[in-house]
C-alpha cells in the first residue's frame, strides 16, 4: 500500500471498530437491564407464580436481540464486507504490515515528547519525563507482543487468529441458533444455547473488542465497563408504582 492507501485503510479500521464497539456496549447494557428485570420477576411473589405470555415476551425477546447482535458482531462475509469484529480481524490478518511495532510504540510516547518540548522544565523534571516515556515504550512493546513475536516488527496473523479463537468457540452455538432458528427455521432444530452459553458468548465478544481496540487504537475499556453508565432517567423506579390504576 502507498501512504494514502495505508491512511485510508487505518481510518476505515478505526471507524469500523468504533461502530462495532458501540454495538458491543449496547449488547452489554441490554444484558444489564435484562438481568435487573429477571431479578424482579424472580423475587416478586405476584409475578413469579406461573409462566405467562409476558414472561415469554421478555425472555424470548431478550434472547433474540442478544443473539442477533452477536451475529452482527461475529459475521464475516467477504463479498459484502460487513462492519463487524470478525471482518476487522480478517482485514488485519490480510494486511498485517498495516500495524507495525514502530508506529504502535510511537503512539504511546509521541504525546509525552510533545508536552515535554513545549514546557520549560528543569533537569530533574526532564529526567522524570524520560523515565515515563521509557515506561510507556516498554508497556507498548509488551502489548504489541501479545499479537506478534517478541521484537517482531509487524503483526503475526497466526497469533491474532489464536487470540480470537475463544470468541469463535463461545459464539459458535449462538450463531448456529441464529442461522437455523431466528433468521431461518430449519427442520433439523439445533440445540438451543443455555443462559450460561449466551453470557459466555457476550463476554467473549466483549473481550475480542477490547483486544482489537488495544491493538488498533492502543487503549480499551475493561470488560466490566462495557455496559457504561446510563445518562437518562433510571428505569427501576417505574417498577415501584402500579402501571394500571382502576377507578372504582
Amino acid at each position: 500500500m502507498n501512504p494514502c492507501e495505508r491512511a485510508e485503510f487505518r481510518k476505515k479500521l478505526e471507524s469500523d471498530l468504533k461502530t462495532a464497539g458501540d454495538e458491543v456496549i449496547r449488547l452489554f447494557a441490554q444484558r444489564r437491564v435484562f438481568e435487573g428485570l429477571a431479578k424482579v420477576f424472580q423475587e416478586s411473589p405476584a409475578v413469579n407464580v406461573e409462566w405467562t405470555q409476558l414472561h415469554t415476551f421478555l425472555f424470548a425477546g431478550y434472547v433474540a436481540q442478544a443473539c442477533l447482535r452477536l451475529r452482527r458482531l461475529m459475521d464475516h462475509d467477504r463479498r459484502n464486507d460487513p462492519v463487524s469484529l470478525a471482518s476487522i480481524v480478517w482485514r488485519v490478518c490480510k494486511h498485517p504490515d498495516i500495524l507495525t511495532r514502530a508506529e504502535y510504540v510511537s503512539r504511546f510516547t509521541s504525546g509525552l515528547k510533545v508536552r515535554g518540548a513545549r514546557c520549560q522544565v528543569p533537569q530533574v523534571a526532564g529526567l522524570a519525563l524520560q523515565a515515563v516515556s521509557e515506561h510507556m515504550e516498554c508497556e507498548a512493546n509488551e502489548l504489541f507482543d501479545r499479537f506478534t513475536g517478541p521484537g517482531q516488527p509487524c503483526l503475526d496473523p497466526a497469533r491474532l487468529c489464536k487470540a480470537c479463537l475463544p470468541a469463535r468457540w463461545n459464539c459458535a452455538k449462538v450463531l448456529a441458533y441464529v442461522d437455523k432458528r431466528l433468521a431461518h427455521y430449519d427442520r433439523k432444530r439445533p440445540e438451543d444455547p443455555t443462559w450460561g452459553e449466551l453470557d459466555e458468548a457476550i463476554d467473549a465478544a466483549g473481550d475480542l473488542y477490547c483486544d482489537l481496540s488495544v491493538l488498533i487504537v492502543g487503549s480499551a475499556p475493561k470488560r466490566d465497563e462495557l455496559a457504561g453508565t446510563w445518562q437518562g432517567a433510571a428505569w427501576e423506579p417505574l417498577l415501584e408504582v402500579p402501571w394500571v390504576t382502576r377507578v372504582e
